[in-house]
């Protein structure tokens, strides 16, 4: 049994309780082909359900649904070589291995790769870890993928950061790593653009987020459906109410 990487007395499966898991299902089910935009909206309106929307605070998951946003986290310093370098050394693959050569190389083409893995670096990862990963039921919830994300940016050198992927690969399944990489590389493709899912959130959010470009504040503001923009005095980036 995982031990959660920190203590929640909400145990309603909730707000930042949330299963990670169903976070990861329902971008899953975005990415499908046969989806229309009706489809979408309305799977990621039960996600918002699923985490109460209009009771929680809803930043926690909106930082991990749209990354490239978020400012509040440090840059993690990682890009795609020293990923591909990590994720070899953490599964002990030698360097001259099918799988570390395709995670190594995973912008070239080859014959092994399927469609969507080609030049796709987290289904590449995937493809390689699905077979070897020892967590099969996802038990990590979004607060503790945010403090992992934390933890990730924070760590100040290389060898900090592979401990914390150690952490993250030993506690989570292949498919949510698949998703912690999009989020780490700030490159969902979950089918639904930014401006789709602010407008969704609020009728005024796009245009707030526009002016303030502070994720974190707009989802404040927005979770009164009664707000409105002109209520909102836009003062160098800082909002009055």
């Amino acid at each position: 049994m995982i031990q959660p990487l920190f203590s929640s007395t909400d145990t309603s499966g909730k707000g930042e309780a949330l299963p990670f898991e169903k976070m990861c299902q329902c971008f899953e089910a975005l990415t499908m082909a046969n989806v229309n935009r009706f489809q979408k909206e309305g799977m990621m309106m039960k996600l918002w359900t699923q985490y109460g929307k209009g009771v929680h605070d809803i930043f926690p998951l909106m930082r991990l649904t749209l990354p490239h946003l978020d400012t509040e986290r440090p840059n993690y310093k990682l890009k795609h070589k020293n990923l591909a370098r990590k994720y070899v050394d953490l599964l002990s693959l030698p360097d001259s291995s099918d799988d570390a050569q395709k995670m190594l190389n995973w912008k070239k083409p080859s014959a092994g790769f399927t469609r969507n893995e080609q030049g796709n670096f987290p289904e590449v990862v995937y493809s390689v870890i699905k077979g070897r990963c020892t967590v099969t039921k996802g038990h990590i919830t979004v607060g503790e993928v945010n403090a992992l994300l934390d933890e990730l940016a924070q760590a100040q050198n290389l060898e900090a950061k592979e401990r914390v992927l150690m952490k993250m690969h030993t506690t989570t399944t292949a498919q949510e790593q698949r998703w912690l990489l999009r989020i780490i590389l700030k490159d969902m493709h979950i089918g639904m653009k930014e401006d789709s899912i602010l407008t969704m959130l609020h009728a005024d959010a796009k245009e707030l987020y526009n002016s303030v470009c502070d994720l974190h504040q707009t989802c404040i503001k927005c979770a009164d459906p009664s707000y409105r923009l002109d209520q909102i005095s836009v003062v160098r980036g800082c909002l009055l109410p």
